[in-house]
């Protein structure tokens, strides 16, 4: 599970090793800890080849409770486009067009499912495999195949302007970020989310969802119109609310993005007064 959250402090408790390598501990510290005056750098091959499997599901719930099926087939990566999402993009003249390609009716969720490796047929029977177990699922013929390295890139240039399409949503109200990048296991993930639905709802509101389904840390924000002081006290209670749900499933905080000075404030509760 992906936590940047506070200091990798277990990283010094745990079984002795023969070597301890201090960059677990310096991760996530942003620059509290330490400065780095050389590093050192293990680079990877870029695969040679890519093909990409994009899934449709008729309901956000459905799309989370399967993910944690979906990567048993091993994706590097998978990958959340929401119904909202969706639907702010084909308002956008750019994206018209390509999602025209690679979407299928009115889907409640997708989720992008990419492969990468060297042999190219191993690939499409890796997308083979993924259509069979949408199918054992109960989401037959529900996934797109994008073989095309340029039918790739126009999927993957809709998931990766998420926020710039999240923040095209007209009116006062805007996607807020204060819980962002929390952090949750798999087997956590539909239910997870349902609950913060149902905490927007509370709130006379809704969320944005996009990105990393594949390690449980999606890019949640609350809909909220900060020029009003009653929608700054509903941005306060959602965060506190949000993170008491996160504690109940053993989650983080922060997944990707870091604490920084706004979400410090939460470290005790999350870790306790005595470290």
């Amino acid at each position: 599970q992906r936590r940047v959250g506070g200091y990798n402090l277990d990283v010094l408790t745990s079984e002795v090793r023969s070597s301890l390598n201090l960059a677990h501990l310096l991760v996530g510290s942003e620059g509290t800890l330490a400065v780095s005056n050389e590093i050192h750098l293990d680079l990877q091959p870029i695969p040679e080849h890519t093909v990409l499997g994009v899934c449709h599901f008729p309901t956000f719930y459905e799309a989370m409770a399967t993910t944690q099926h979906l990567v048993e087939l091993g994706p590097d990566a998978v990958e959340l486009v929401d119904k909202t999402m969706l639907e702010l993009a084909a308002e956008i003249t750019q994206f018209q067009e390509k999602l025209k390609r690679f979407v299928k009716g009115k889907p409640g969720s997708l989720l992008l499912v990419e492969f990468a490796g060297a042999e190219l047929d191993s690939l499409k029977y890796k997308l083979y495999e993924l259509d069979k177990l949408m199918a054992a699922h109960g989401f037959p013929n529900a996934v797109v195949e994008a073989i095309d390295p340029e039918f790739q890139k126009e999927v993957w240039e809709v998931r990766k302007s998420g926020l710039n399409i999240m923040m095209s949503m007209k009116g006062d109200g805007k996607p807020v970020s204060c819980i962002e990048d929390c952090a949750v296991e798999l087997t956590d993930l539909a239910e997870y989310t349902s609950r913060l639905n149902e905490l927007f709802a509370k709130y006379g509101t809704t969320g944005t969802w996009y990105a990393h389904a594949s390690v449980g840390c999606l890019h949640v924000r609350p809909v909220l119109n900060l020029k009003q002081e009653m929608e700054a006290k509903k941005l306060r209670a959602i965060t506190e609310e949000t993170f008491a749900i996160v504690r109940e499933y053993k989650g983080s905080h922060s997944g990707e993005h870091g604490d920084g000075l706004v979400r410090s404030e939460f470290h005790e509760v999350m870790y306790g007064k005595r470290l």
